[in-house]
């Protein structure tokens, strides 16, 4: 099996850089054949103080963006502070680029993790 060539092309993870004010990491790579690409990204992003609606932890550099400026909505999991106690958030890739954070709870949350895919 390991000897068949599916037409795949797996690239190495490039890490991303934070935005100010978190910590943790942001890791994506892309899968390529002749017809297209997959972008696969993984992240556990923490801060100091509450994440709040909108805020852009990342962004997606040239070649793993969105090709339409339309938002792409994903779950992860959020962590509320002070405790282990996880709850669902959502995760918005925002025009084609900006990875942001959206809560879906109102308590107080400074710690997310998430593994999204998708075809560009």
């Amino acid at each position: 099996y390991s000897s068949i060539d599916s037409g795949w092309i797996t690239e190495e993870w490039l890490t991303l850089p934070l935005k100010s004010g978190f910590s943790g990491y942001c890791l994506v790579k892309r899968e390529k054949n002749s017809s297209s690409i997959l972008v696969e990204m993984k992240f556990e992003v923490e801060k100091s103080s509450d994440i709040s609606a909108g805020n852009i932890f990342a962004e997606l550099p040239e070649g793993y963006t969105l090709t339409e400026a339309k938002p792409l909505y994903e779950t992860g999991i959020a962590f509320i502070k002070g405790t282990t106690t996880m709850v669902p958030v959502s995760i918005v890739i925002g025009g084609t680029k900006d990875l942001q954070l959206y809560r879906m709870t109102s308590d107080s949350i400074t710690r997310v993790m998430g593994h999204v895919m998708f075809s560009r």
